[in-house]
């Protein structure tokens, strides 16, 4: 008759929690870029609309997701940023970035984090 080794029993455990994190935390990257991207639609600039209206979020891999652009992706990079004001006459000033983007992934990390959490109490 073969005994369970301790060792055995403790592998058995872990192996078992590491599949429901990697469960989880599945199931929170893509309930979490959703939620990231309409936080920035929802602080986006609204001019004519069309940038907010286009922010999405996407799988981009196994457990992985991105929240873009996907009606004027050139701009995020112009308004997180700042960009110079140029005229015929050349260039005459600087707008200053607004960082919504930045602040929404901060947020996101931070909800990442706790959903994983929660889920897994």
């Amino acid at each position: 008759m073969g005994s369970v080794s301790v060792y055995d029993q403790m592998k058995d455990i872990l192996d078992e929690y590491v599949d429901r994190v990697d469960d989880v935390s599945g199931d929170c990257a893509a309930s979490v870029a959703k939620k990231t991207a309409s936080k920035i639609k929802d602080t986006a600039a609204r001019k004519t609309g069309e940038y907010a209206k286009g922010w999405r979020s996407k799988k981009t891999g196994d457990k992985s997701y991105t929240a873009y652009n996907a009606t004027m992706p050139g701009l995020t990079h112009l308004l997180e940023y700042g960009h110079a004001i140029v005229n015929k006459k050349g260039c005459f000033g600087r707008v200053n970035g607004d960082h919504k983007i930045a602040d929404a992934e901060q947020w996101g990390i931070n909800e990442f984090e706790s959903e994983i959490r929660r889920k897994l109490q």
